[in-house]
């Protein structure tokens, strides 16, 4: 048979075949397929879309919030003591509680300039590893950078602390405070009580209060000195408890095994944190260097004996 003229726009056939399809010809002459249902359908998925994105923020917010959780409980647990933010400063801790909220609300700024910035087609799952990557990669070195900071300054605390009490710069004027402390101790009307904070002449400073956390906490008396104590005087400063462990080996060791542990335990974990993000990156650039799968060829729409195009 031979061919039959080319279907136009204007062509009777061609307007029942839009018609029929729910939409005219556009300006340019292409055929608008579009009907009420595709566009229901449409806007069905984009709620379910809207729906989706919001789960995820929330368990992703949950998840990233549980990487912190543990460092952050750590930081205000050495803030919240005196005698912790006297040898080693509450720089570490300020500073790792800073980047994580830094993190997170940057995290949050994020996502949500990518759910409302980016079109639907760009919002692919290569896009959400990048940026799920990024945001491990920054959490990750401010543990790494404060872990490792809060360790070495442990380290180096229990360190003077057991080889030049007397002099070195954080305990030095604790030993002087507990000299005089310990003279007035020793006097026969405050032996008698039951602090030295109870007797005439005690003028409270910061470093009487770190020494007071000192014998409450870790269980010990003196510091860097062994006093000349007669009658009935207790061995205490701040209790009349008779407490025989010196101070300064008690936090020498609070400072090596216990605070070190903290700050290499938060160290490593930003070393996970770093090494995820990697592993993420080599995924996807694997991802994106592999053959896409071949799809099978779908034919056009046939009506009937008229195919869109040519009569024959």
């Amino acid at each position: 048979p031979s061919q039959g003229p080319a279907l136009t726009p204007a062509h009777p056939l061609t307007a029942m075949v839009y018609t029929s399809s729910g939409g005219p010809p556009t300006e340019g002459g292409s055929p608008t397929w579009s009907s009420p249902a595709a566009q229901e359908a449409e806007a069905n998925y984009e709620h379910a879309a809207r729906g989706v994105q919001g789960l995820l923020a929330v368990f992703s917010a949950c998840i990233l919030f549980l990487f912190f959780a543990l460092p952050l409980w750590n930081s205000a647990l050495l803030l919240s003591s005196v005698l912790y933010t006297h040898f080693l400063g509450s720089g570490p801790m300020i500073a790792l509680i800073a980047s994580c909220c830094s993190v997170f609300f940057g995290y949050v700024i994020l996502l949500k300039g990518f759910f409302q910035s980016l079109p639907y087609k760009a919002r692919s799952a290569q896009t959400v590893a990048m940026l799920a990557g990024a945001v491990l990669t920054a959490l990750g070195l401010s543990f790494m950078l404060c872990g490792h900071s809060l360790s070495d300054r442990a380290l180096l605390s229990a360190h003077q602390v057991l080889a030049d009490c007397a002099f070195a710069e954080p305990s030095a004027e604790l030993a002087r405070t507990s000299a005089l402390l310990y003279v007035l101790r020793s006097s026969p009307l405050c032996a008698a009580r039951s602090s030295v904070e109870l007797c005439t002449g005690y003028v409270a400073t910061p470093e009487s209060a770190v020494l007071k956390v000192m014998e409450s906490d870790l269980h010990c008396s003196t510091f860097c000195h062994k006093p000349q104590v007669t009658g009935a005087a207790a061995s205490a400063l701040f209790s009349p408890v008779h407490l025989g462990a010196p101070c300064q080996a008690a936090v020498a060791r609070v400072l090596e095994h216990f605070v070190a542990d903290l700050g290499a335990q938060t160290y490593y974990q930003g070393c996970m944190l770093v090494l995820i993000a990697v592993v993420m990156s080599l995924t996807k650039i694997m991802g994106s260097c592999s053959p896409m799968p071949s799809r099978p060829k779908v034919l056009a729409p046939d009506y009937g004996a008229t195919s869109y195009g040519h009569m024959g």
